[in-house]
């Protein structure tokens, strides 16, 4: 540690050149940021700006929507996570979203409720349906 500075604070969400697209719509141009360990951060802007597509990246909710796509790079804790080898059940039990409003995904309702049981693990759709 040099003197004069304090202990050194780890990037916990790195992003890189990280753009996303709902259909034609280019929704992230190229963003660029570092979120720090134990920092309270917020997303401020205007209606349309981008503040849910970034936020949607970092736990791939895109993957869910077939007009989404994103190119660049998302690292968390250093490690990649927007490859294909990627556990996203894994990767959503640590990258939560609490939205203002009940937010559906682009997805049939019965796929949306079964959302959480299958990010538990559950896969059989015979649980999934007497569970939802």
């Amino acid at each position: 540690m040099s003197e004069g500075r304090g202990p050194a604070v780890e990037t916990k969400l790195e992003t890189t050149g990280l753009h996303v697209w709902f259909g034609d719509r280019h929704a992230l141009r190229g963003v660029t940021l570092s979120l720090l360990a134990g920092k309270t951060v917020a997303f401020i802007g205007a209606a349309g700006s981008g503040k849910t597509a970034l936020l949607r990246s970092f736990n791939r909710l895109h993957d869910v929507d077939p007009r989404a796509r994103m190119h660049g790079s998302v690292k968390l804790d250093g490690a990649e996570i927007l490859g294909r080898g990627i556990d996203v059940r894994a990767l959503r039990r640590r990258v939560g979203m609490v939205f203002t409003r009940p937010t559906l995904i682009a997805i049939s309702i019965f796929d949306n409720v079964a959302f959480g049981l299958r990010a538990k693990g559950v896969a059989d759709r015979l649980a999934l349906e007497e569970r939802c």
